[in-house]
């Protein structure tokens, strides 16, 4: 059986690493390229996988087109996971604009420039903060709904621009996965005013990791033809359903108690409950946690 080849972004994040670790759990069927910024950090942490035949690094950045190219060609599938995100984001608007839309850019044109653009497959991550807030009582959405992100929130215009680079780029195999709240994300976060963005009331749908990281893996594997040309949330199910309250309380105890309503905001934030994630389940199984 021939080997699948594999490109994918983002491999050093949260979402990036579990990925890369499901692909290489079965790398017996793919090829694994790999683009990472070339830091110390990077090196460090794929230091184990130098060595093996079966991945290919391309130490660059997805801003400069030759290095997403390097990346690119030969590949069968591309998962763009890669990106600035919050809350890196909130403090550096400018540079994730112009970063995450480029990325997006650069690997449209990279996959045109193959031989045959049709045989190539992109999936890009998009997020739940494209929709924005959801006011008491609304606390459900689906895809199609109004773009309408919060206000000052370039990651999320960031985000709106770049599935649209992807979904009106003339690609014949797309997908937009739009991701949720994940679990776990990176505690520093915690240290961060995002944590007092958050509406007590604020609905979510949540995820773990490790299921983002086995939807990647799944798509190469199963994505039936009905998947590709399609946006879809990624979300838990309803086992995976929080308000913010309710979750802080959860993992610190007396929410009334620990935090000031006066720390928290009342609006402009985003998260709701996913009428429509059991969607990209049914077509796409991928969900390993209750």
């Amino acid at each position: 059986m021939q080997k699948k080849t594999v490109a994918l972004t983002g491999s050093s994040g949260t979402m990036g690493w579990a990925g890369f670790k499901e692909l290489y759990a079965k790398k017996n069927e793919f090829n694994i390229v790999l683009l990472n910024r070339d830091s110390k950090k990077n090196r460090e942490k794929f230091a184990p996988y130098m060595d093996d035949p079966s991945i290919r690094f391309v130490w660059g950045d997805l801003t400069n087109y030759e290095d997403v190219l390097e990346m690119v060609t030969g590949a069968d599938y591309v998962l763009h996971v890669g990106g600035m995100v919050s809350p890196a984001a909130d403090y550096y608007p400018v540079k994730t604009q112009k970063t995450n839309v480029a990325a997006a850019q650069n690997i449209v044109n990279a996959i045109k420039a193959q031989p045959d653009p049709d045989a190539v497959k992109v999936v890009y991550i998009g997020t739940v903060e494209e929709v924005g807030h959801r006011s008491p009582p609304y606390h459900w959405g689906r895809i199609g709904d109004p773009l309408q992100p919060p206000m000052y929130c370039y990651y999320a215009l960031s985000k709106i621009a770049s599935e649209r680079a992807v979904a009106e780029s003339g690609l014949k195999y797309w997908a937009s996965v739009r991701q949720s709240f994940q679990n776990p994300s990176n505690p520093i976060a915690a240290e961060y005013p995002i944590i007092g963005m958050q509406p007590d009331d604020n609905c979510s749908e949540h995820i773990d990791c490790e299921s983002s990281g086995n939807l990647m893996v799944q798509i190469c594997l199963n994505a039936p033809d009905e998947f590709w040309g399609n946006a879809y949330n990624l979300g838990g199910g309803e086992g995976f359903r929080f308000t913010n309250h309710d979750l802080i309380k959860a993992l610190h105890g007396d929410f009334r108690r620990d935090f000031d309503p006066k720390w928290i905001a009342i609006r402009n934030y985003h998260g709701h409950y996913f009428m429509d994630s059991d969607k990209l389940q049914e077509l796409v199984p991928y969900r390993e946690k209750t």
